[in-house]
């Protein structure tokens, strides 16, 4: 760590890669950059939103911490729930990836199809990150997922129909068994007429 007249500049080398994850918009930076810019969340699903530092953290000398703070604790309305509630980077980890994982609570009064921006805002000793707000949009789609129903306890499954989800499938398992059978048949009409 170098001092340079009233700052503290700490330099580390490492690559800031944005990750790409599910099929939504890239994030288009920022000092404090997600990963994506929207994330889709189903009620009671959840989401891993990836923070990045844009560059070192530069805090005045005689700060007693030179760090960066993200609280996502109220960031969205109840029922959208941050884990971990805050992420932090220390002046020598700015470079390192911070990861949240949101759930989006199954008994959330949010309405379905809904649209919210992070409030969350930077808290640091660092001019240039103290009170940013990295940007991304968390959506609770139209409609929620129907559970598929389990067997009851004891019963083993039953296959039909309705429950193998392809029509095409079954009927080729169809046309295989009268296959077997009909091949059957014309072996055992052959026997007869070589033993007739």
């Amino acid at each position: 760590m170098k001092t340079f007249g009233k700052f503290v500049v700490a330099v580390s080398i490492a690559g800031l890669s944005l990750l790409g994850v599910s099929n939504s918009a890239q994030a288009t930076g920022g000092k404090i950059a997600p990963n994506l810019s929207d994330y889709e969340i189903v009620v009671g699903d959840d989401s891993t939103v990836t923070l990045r530092l844009e560059q070192p953290i530069i805090c005045p000398v005689g700060s007693p911490t030179c760090e960066v703070t993200v609280d996502f604790s109220s960031a969205f309305p109840a029922g959208v729930i941050p884990n971990p509630s805050s992420v932090t980077w220390h002046v020598n980890e700015w470079s390192q990836a911070r990861y949240v994982n949101f759930t989006v609570d199954a008994n959330t009064s949010i309405a379905l199809g809904s649209t919210m921006t992070s409030s969350a805002v930077a808290s640091s000793a660092s001019e240039y990150y103290d009170g940013y707000q990295p940007s991304f949009t968390i959506t609770i789609p139209g409609a929620a997922p129907t559970p598929s129903p389990s067997p009851t306890s004891g019963e083993p499954e039953r296959s039909t129909l309705a429950n193998t989800g392809s029509i095409p499938w079954t009927l080729a398992v169809c046309g295989v068994m009268f296959l077997v059978i009909g091949c059957l048949m014309r072996i055992k009409s052959a026997k007869k007429s070589i033993s007739g």
